[in-house]
């Protein structure tokens, strides 16, 4: 009887486990399901709300940069300094729109066949945010070789991780410095864009976290406004999409410095 009893007691303890072993297994999956509902209706919202803000940003750049041109009269140099600053928040929130579209998309086509030169793209790149560095006053430093080869993807596609890489170092740019970027050929016949501010570096631990979706570091001590942790995911993204890679390191002498290196394009797709 005793040891029928133990026996007893011995099966009851494993269907005890086995049941607290299922339900933990089904509140895991419950709070994933959650997780992921939450994940795509943020995708939703953003996808929705950057839809509705393309056509309005568009005519706030289009009125700033005709009054500035003074096509609705003489502006004054004062005057001038307030459009740029408008233009340039204008591009912050039309960079943020794009990457808002980004989130919605389950696969990023960079163009099959495809080839860009990231020298062109960095040009471009600057270009669009020297309004955004001139109202922090922050310079942007480009050192481009002219012999670094193609690399796989679309323009627009290599504009975006060249214009968030760019955003986020101004960002967290001291008034006065500078934000040095650069493309060089790679020993293996790749290309290396490397993106370097001299803000306050790093923050100790996880690193691969920046680039996590709605992930961000500390707050910029030289930014008004904290983001969304966006930006640092579609440059991963579509880095990636692209067959590179990212990584992030202290720069030497302070900040932080992200460097994309891109594989030479396959031998059997012709270059141009």
């Amino acid at each position: 009887d005793v040891a029928f009893v133990d026996r007893v007691t011995d099966v009851t303890s494993t269907a005890m486990d086995r049941i607290r072993l299922r339900s933990r297994l089904a509140s895991e999956e419950a709070l994933r399901l959650a997780a992921a509902d939450l994940t795509r209706r943020k995708t939703d919202f953003f996808a929705r709300l950057a839809h509705d803000l393309r056509s309005p940003l568009a005519s706030i750049r289009w009125s700033a940069s005709n009054l500035r041109d003074g096509l609705a009269g003489p502006i004054a140099p004062d005057q001038v300094e307030y459009l740029r600053s408008i233009e340039a928040a204008a591009v912050q929130l039309s960079r943020l729109v794009d990457d808002l579209v980004d989130l919605g998309r389950s696969d990023l086509d960079v163009g099959r066949g495809q080839h860009v030169h990231l020298g062109d793209v960095v040009r471009e790149g600057v270009t669009i945010l020297k309004p955004v560095a001139d109202s922090k006053r922050v310079r942007i430093d480009a050192i481009v070789s002219d012999d670094a080869p193609p690399v796989r993807g679309r323009h627009d596609a290599a504009l975006r991780v060249v214009v968030n890489l760019l955003d986020n170092a101004v960002k967290y740019s001291p008034e006065g410095s500078s934000v040095d970027v650069s493309v060089a050929s790679t020993p293996d016949g790749g290309v290396a864009l490397s993106v370097r501010d001299h803000g306050p570096g790093l923050p100790p631990g996880d690193r691969d976290r920046l680039f996590r979706l709605f992930e961000q570091g500390p707050e910029s001590p030289h930014a008004g406004t904290k983001g969304f942790g966006i930006g640092l995911h579609v440059v991963k993204s579509w880095t990636e999409a692209m067959g590179g890679s990212v990584a992030v390191d202290d720069a030497p002498g302070g900040g932080a410095q992200f460097t994309c290196r891109f594989p030479p394009p396959p031998p059997t797709e012709s270059n141009p």
